[in-house]
């Protein structure tokens, strides 16, 4: 039996913190329910400031529809050994096609993530990490753009992705994050109107701005946070 107390007083005294769990468990092939029992290990043995992080890739479709076939599966090693990061700073982005998955027996701190991306990923992580974490780098490049003054909507769709793209930038509409500037040419003068919605048809006469709510969170990362619970959902 693994002894998960004498792992972590090694961990503590490397610059690193990732565990590989074959290393703990002794044995190249292990049941999910295995890991998860070493993952619920090593967080009752936690300090409480330290966070942990899971990520078990597999290069076919895991099988989430029943937790007893899941949890009495194989782990894919042979296409990637799970490591176990402990970290006081570990930071969770949005994942692609991304769903929770109820298990009973993960600790009550822990929460499992299924999402599919170059492969199928079942993530185990800290629910503070999780529930607290930030946008994504490509998401976040685009409010720090709005940051400093306001953004044009021309080829904007290049930023994160046509369609993502227009569903953050409304999403933060109604959130009262973000304002919509669109330009009009009146008698020869250029008029500025503020618009509650882009006409997305023909954004190249629009802009985007922070509200004073907007900044203020921005700052905070409150915003992060809201965009990143309505990215999950998408």
């Amino acid at each position: 039996m693994y002894n998960v107390a004498n792992f972590l007083e090694k961990v503590e005294k490397k610059s690193s913190k990732r565990i590989s769990a074959d290393d703990v468990l002794n044995k190249d092939i292990f049941t999910y329910r295995e890991l998860i029992s070493l993952i619920n290990s090593f967080v009752v043995n936690l300090k409480s400031e330290q966070f942990i992080e899971c990520q078990i890739s597999s290069e076919t479709e895991i099988d989430t529809g029943s937790k007893e076939a899941l949890l009495d599966a194989h782990v894919d090693t042979e296409w990637s050994i799970p490591d176990i990061e402990i970290n006081e700073n570990l930071v969770w982005y949005p994942q692609k096609n991304e769903t929770t998955i109820e298990l009973d027996e993960l600790s009550e701190s822990l929460i499992a993530i299924y999402s599919s991306q170059s492969d199928y990923c079942l993530t185990i992580v800290s629910k503070e990490v999780f529930y607290n974490r930030k946008v994504s780098d490509m998401v976040q490049s685009l409010l720090t753009d709005i940051s400093f003054g306001d953004i044009n909507l021309v080829n904007s769709g290049k930023l994160i992705g046509e369609k993502k793209f227009r569903e953050i930038v409304d999403h933060l509409i109604k959130l009262d994050y973000i304002f919509v500037v669109r330009k009009k040419l009146v008698k020869d003068m250029e008029a500025i109107i503020i618009e509650n919605v882009v006409d997305w048809e023909n954004r190249e006469n629009y802009s985007i701005e922070f509200t004073k709510k907007g900044r203020e969170d921005y700052s905070s990362n409150i915003i992060g946070l809201e965009v990143m619970r309505f990215m999950s959902l998408t």
